[in-house]
C-alpha cells in the first residue's frame, strides 16, 4: 500500500502496514501478529490476523543457532506431530541473530529443506521475545483466543508442558486418545556460553587472532592460510558458526586443534571429518551451525581454529558456541515420560 506521510495512518492502514512489514519474516502463514515497543518501555503483541485471537496455538520461541535451540526445535516438531491434529497447531518463533537470515528466500529455503509444514516466524528485532517475556530458551506458551494458558521454559519445556496438554485437550473429550508421554532420544546438553567474532559484539582479550583478517559487523573473514583464532573453552562442547566466502559457496575448510594438537582421543561431532593425519576438519559452504567437539570429562585449556586453505577459498566465521552435559537431565527426562496424565 502507499504510505501517506501527511497524516497518521488509520487503524486499518496501520494493520496493513504491519502486515506488509512483517510478511518477509513469516513462512506458511500470513503474519498473525506484530510486536511493538512502547515509548514507556516494554513490548506488546499487536494482532494482525483475526485468527490469532480466535484460535489456540502452541508457540515455541528458540534460537536456532544454539544447542538448546536445536534440541528445542526437535521437541517442537514432535509436539506438532502429536497435537497439531488435535486442534493445537505449532507456531515456531526463531531468534534472528545474523543478517544472512534476512536474505530473500532464506526462511523459505530453510523451511522447505527441513520439511516444516507449520507457521514459522523470525523475530527481526527482539521485540517478540521481549513481548513474550523470554528469559530462558526454549520458551513455550499455550495460547487460546489471545490468552496465555500455560508456559514452560528451558531444556525440559516439552516434558513439563505435556501433562498440562493432556488435561487441557481432554477437558471437552475425556476419552480422547493421546500418545504416551514424550521421551526424547538425544544427548542431554545445554548452552554454556558464546564468543562472537564480529565488531558488533567484540571478542575480549582472551581471544587471540593471528594473521590477516577483515572484520565486519557480524563476522570476520580471512584469505590467509596462516590465520588462526585461539581461545579458552568454558565448557567441553564446541560448535562453530561459519561459512565459505565464495560467491557460489565453493567448499572452504576449518581445522580444530585442542591444546595445540589434533583432538585424537576426543569425540568429534557429525559435522567434522578426520583426515589421514588425525586433523579434525569441517567443510564450510553456506552459513551454518556446525557441531565440532565433545570433550566431556577431559580438561580443555585452549582451542585453536585454523584455516589452511583460505588462500584457495576464503572463510568467514561468526562465532563459537559452547555446551555442557547437564547432570541428572537424562534421569529427569525419563522420569517425566512415565505415562499419560491423570485427568
Amino acid at each position: 500500500m502507499v504510505r501517506r506521510r501527511d497524516r497518521e495512518p488509520t487503524p486499518e492502514e496501520a494493520v496493513e502496514i504491519a502486515r506488509e512489514d512483517n510478511l518477509p519474516f513469516w513462512h506458511d502463514s500470513p503474519p498473525l501478529f506484530a510486536a511493538y515497543r512502547e515509548k514507556t518501555g516494554g513490548a506488546k503483541i499487536f494482532p494482525i490476523d483475526p485468527d490469532f485471537i480466535k484460535k489456540r496455538f502452541l508457540i515455541v520461541l528458540l534460537d536456532p543457532y544454539s544447542t538448546s535451540g536445536i534440541a528445542g526445535l526437535s521437541d517442537a516438531i514432535e509436539f506438532d506431530r502429536r497435537f497439531g491434529d488435535q486442534g493445537l497447531p505449532l507456531l515456531l518463533i526463531m531468534k534472528l541473530s545474523f543478517a544472512f537470515q534476512k536474505a530473500t528466500g532464506y526462511l523459505e529455503n530453510l523451511a522447505q529443506k527441513s520439511r516444516w509444514n507449520f507457521p514459522v516466524c523470525y523475530d527481526s528485532d527482539g521485540a517478540i521475545f521481549e513481548a513474550f517475556g523470554v528469559t530462558e530458551l526454549p520458551h513455550a506458551v499455550v495460547m487460546d483466543k489471545g490468552a496465555v494458558l500455560a508456559k514452560e521454559t528451558g531444556p525440559l519445556w516439552a516434558q513439563k508442558l505435556e501433562p498440562f496438554l493432556h488435561r487441557y485437550l481432554r477437558e471437552g473429550d475425556p476419552g480422547l486418545a493421546l500418545p504416551i508421554f514424550f521421551a526424547p532420544n538425544r544427548s542431554e546438553y545445554a548452552d554454556a556460553g558464546a564468543i562472537s567474532f564480529g565488531s558488533r559484539f567484540p571478542a575480549g582479550p582472551e581471544v587471540q587472532f593471528t594473521g590477516e583478517w577483515k572484520v565486519e559487523e557480524e563476522f570476520r573473514s580471512t584469505r590467509d592460510p596462516k590465520a588462526s583464532i585461539q581461545f579458552s573453552a568454558p565448557a567441553p562442547g564446541l560448535s562453530v558458526i561459519a561459512r565459505s566466502m565464495d560467491t557460489a559457496f565453493l567448499p572452504a575448510e576449518l581445522v580444530v586443534d585442542l591444546n595445540g594438537v589434533p583432538p585424537r582421543d576426543i569425540r568429534i561431532e557429525k559435522d567434522v571429518e578426520r583426515d589421514e593425519s588425525g586433523n579434525a576438519r569441517i567443510k564450510l559452504d553456506q552459513p551454518r551451525f556446525l557441531k565440532a567437539l565433545n570433550a566431556e570429562g577431559d580438561p580443555i585449556a585452549r582451542i585453536t581454529l585454523r584455516f589452511p586453505h583460505a588462500h584457495r577459498v576464503p572463510v568467514g566465521i561468526y562465532g563459537v558456541r559452547f555446551h555442557r552435559k547437564v547432570p541428572g537431565l537424562k534421569a529427569q527426562l525419563q522420569a517425566a515420560a512415565t505415562g499419560p496424565a491423570k485427568i
